[in-house]
């Protein structure tokens, strides 16, 4: 019954072992074929017959039902069959270990994978300078916390702050005819206008007089100015609008509405409200950004003040500084009279001094810079946020500097401690016995693991 089995091409074998190349597998076959044929050559005639017959009834149902289908050969004979299959799975499975065993000695650095693409591992960090725009940040605060008041207090449209962008643009006013011609003249009437109201900055007021000085363009040749982005938006928007209206009237079959809206004279015709329009637009930004600048200002100037002495005040003098403020605040509840203890607990500690705090750089501060070290792994650490980019660069230097020192000195350290560690274990006269006690330990375990290992002849575990 064994051999039937064994002798079948279409067995699978229950033995598992990794895949191997196939010229290593054909030897593998034809000893294995050898040793069979030399074991064959122990049969009888009428041996091998029976098991001739066995390997190829093994389907047929007929024969399963014979005699011959049960019948064995001597049990030495099949012993020594054992004993060929036996040699023959001990070989693959000592060759599937090696090639276990190569295979992890032949997994590749990350160096070598990166050398065989023409990559060279760079440990050494890189440096990155951010600029941080704090006075940018400080006006989009300003700015966004505006809107979000004006919104809360349910205000009209024309009550919320505009955009306060700075970021300009150039615009190309059209002078193609007459009427075009004489809304230049109107719009730089309306600019020289808000120059000599003085409510400009002194950047607005510099932009608008360098196009207010110069004469106005011929008819054919655009007047071509440089505006703030969100201001030269809402032009374009509110002109469009204009346009959309004229072209609707135009439509119309009475044409009396159409020359109406095109009267010069007329207040609520095109070309007075687009001067009109084009007025409250850069009325109204002028508004929404001198907003934003005090707010500004008045951060700036709160983080930069000083209170009288500060070098030598306490907490307690600070406390009551702000609670004479607060009370003198008409918004501000009632008060009362100032906890006298928490003055006395407070006075035993000094006030921080606000020179010799490092961050404060982030409150006054226009512009500030930022410094960054990346490793190999892409892996960003901040350095610290200074004043200005030399420093910045300066910081990542000596960093990167301290990191090489680090990294050499590894090595060096690695192979120090263990010489020290070794000089510890042969200046012990107890570590001899104490090693010949964890051998015998250990080899105790190693036989019990090979006594419970499944043996290649065992089969699959049930």
């Amino acid at each position: 019954m064994l051999l039937h089995c064994l002798f079948d091409q279409y067995q699978v074998s229950f033995v598992h072992t990794p895949a191997r190349s196939p010229a290593r597998d054909r030897v593998a076959v034809r000893g294995l074929a050898e040793d069979i044929d030399e074991w064959k050559a122990t049969l009888t005639p009428e041996e091998r017959d029976l098991v001739d017959r066995q390997a190829a009834g093994e389907y047929d149902k007929a024969f399963r039902k014979s005699e011959d289908f049960n019948k064995d050969i001597p049990e030495e004979k099949i012993a020594s069959f054992g004993r060929v299959m036996q040699k023959f799975f001990e070989a693959e499975w000592k060759d599937a270990k090696e090639e276990e065993i190569r295979k992890q000695k032949d997994v590749p650095t990350s160096e070598d994978m990166l050398s065989q693409k023409g990559i060279k591992m760079d440990w050494d960090l890189k440096g990155r300078v951010v600029e941080i725009d704090r006075e940018a940040m400080r006006r989009y605060k300003a700015a966004a916390l505006a809107c979000f008041q004006a919104k809360n207090d349910e205000a009209a449209p024309e009550d919320c702050p505009g955009p306060a962008s700075r970021r300009k643009v150039w615009m190309d006013l059209p002078n193609n005819s007459t009427e075009d011609h004489e809304s230049v003249e109107q719009t730089l009437e309306i600019m020289k206008g808000l120059v000599a109201s003085g409510k400009l900055g002194d950047e607005e007021t510099k932009v608008l007089k360098y196009f207010t000085d110069k004469p106005v363009p011929p008819i054919g040749t655009p007047l071509t100015i440089l505006v703030t982005e969100s201001v030269a938006e809402v032009m374009l928007w509110w002109s469009d609008k204009l346009k959309g209206q004229l072209v609707a009237l135009a439509g119309q079959e009475d044409k009396a509405d159409f020359n109406k809206f095109l009267d010069k004279g007329n207040e609520n015709g095109f070309l007075k409200l687009y001067l009109w329009g084009m007025k409250r637009i850069m009325e109204k930004h002028q508004k929404a950004a001198d907003h934003v600048d005090e707010v500004v200002a008045t951060q700036k100037a709160l983080f930069n003040s000083r209170l009288p002495n500060h070098e030598k005040l306490t907490k307690g003098d600070v406390f009551k500084a702000l609670w004479k403020t607060l009370k003198e605040d008409p918004n501000w509840p009632e008060l009362g009279d100032i906890p006298q203890d928490l003055v006395d607990d407070l006075s035993k500690e000094p006030a921080p001094n606000p020179d010799k705090e490092p961050a404060m750089n982030w409150a006054t501060a226009d512009k500030l810079y930022k410094s960054e070290a990346i490793d190999a792994f892409g892996v960003k650490y901040i350095l610290g946020i200074f004043e200005s980019p030399i420093d910045a660069v300066k910081a990542f230097k000596d960093w990167s500097d301290e990191y090489k020192k680090a990294r050499s000195g590894v090595k060096d350290e690695l192979v120090q401690k263990l010489q020290e560690a070794n000089a510890k274990l042969q200046a012990n006269k107890n570590l001899p016995k104490l090693f010949n006690m964890l051998k015998e330990e250990v080899k105790k375990k190693e036989d019990k693991m090979a006594a419970k290992e499944q043996s290649p002849m065992d089969g699959p575990e049930r």
